[in-house]
């Protein structure tokens, strides 16, 4: 019965928790790079900032962080950004994204050759650094939440769901090979079957990255998946089971007329 909410909580782990932990790590990573990359900047140098389609020049920074006659150059797809400003500060949000914000400026923007350049005189103007957030691809799926990959449909996602739901699966399909594994044989000694348990183990952790594999690469369907896995384990388990059962049961019907020839001297 202790497999049961041993299984609930990993199930709660994995679905709910250990994604939202990643996800969390995410940010808080990101956070930090960009709050290290901006304490880089020193006044008096040109330097390149997020993809490097920004150049930065500040002359003067304060102590407190802020900015002072600042020079940016921005490229965006064939167009060309400049911008001048008497001060600006630096500001990194919860999710890691950097960006400068100017006060006092005038923006100049167009394409390098043509002479249409516009002009924009502002109070204040924010010029992300870093605006895209990373898409969730492949490398990304532990950052997605449970609810996201239920209704995807590429191979990928949907590994990564199945894999999710195979873990807490995996506790008690385990928990089924302790009843027969938990008794010993006097004969064979305690540790007999402890290396038995340790190689099954082993073998069942092998299959299931196997399977994941096979999944990724689409060899199994989906709804196939890691089952046949868990199915083989499970099989072993009731045979086990059964041999054992049997063994016992033949054990005790050949101690019988051995206790009654004893019991009629």
């Amino acid at each position: 019965m202790v497999a049961l909410p041993v299984a609930a909580l990993l199930t709660w782990l994995s679905v709910d928790l250990d994604p939202w932990a990643a996800n969390q790590r995410f940010k808080l990573e990101r956070a930090d790079q960009a709050a290290l990359a901006f304490g880089k900047l020193e006044a008096g140098q040109f330097r390149t900032l997020g993809s490097g389609n920004t150049v930065f020049y500040a002359e003067r920074v304060d102590q407190d962080g802020q900015l002072h006659n600042l020079f940016i150059r921005r490229e965006i797809d064939d167009r060309q950004e400049i911008v001048v400003a008497e001060r600006g500060v630096q500001q990194v949000d919860e999710h890691g994204s950097q960006s400068l914000v100017l006060f006092d400026g005038r923006r100049y923007e167009g394409v390098p050759g043509e002479a249409a350049f516009r002009t924009m005189e502002f109070s204040e103007h924010g010029i992300p650094i870093d605006p895209h957030e990373p898409d969730l691809e492949s490398d990304d799926l532990e950052l997605m939440s449970t609810a996201e990959l239920l209704g995807a449909t590429d191979i990928e996602r949907r590994t990564e769901l199945h894999w999710r739901l195979s873990q807490p699966v995996s506790v008690l399909v385990l928990t089924l090979l302790v009843v027969p594994l938990s008794r010993t044989d006097p004969r064979r000694g305690r540790y007999g079957k402890l290396v038995f348990a340790v190689l099954i183990y082993l073998i069942y952790s092998n299959l299931m990255a196997t399977a994941r594999v096979m999944m990724d690469q689409a060899v199994v369907p989906f709804w196939l998946g890691t089952w046949w896995v868990h199915a083989l384990v499970v099989l072993l388990a009731v045979t086990l089971f059964i041999q054992q059962r049997l063994r016992m049961a033949w054990s005790a019907r050949r101690k019988l007329p051995a206790d009654r020839e004893a019991a009629e001297e």
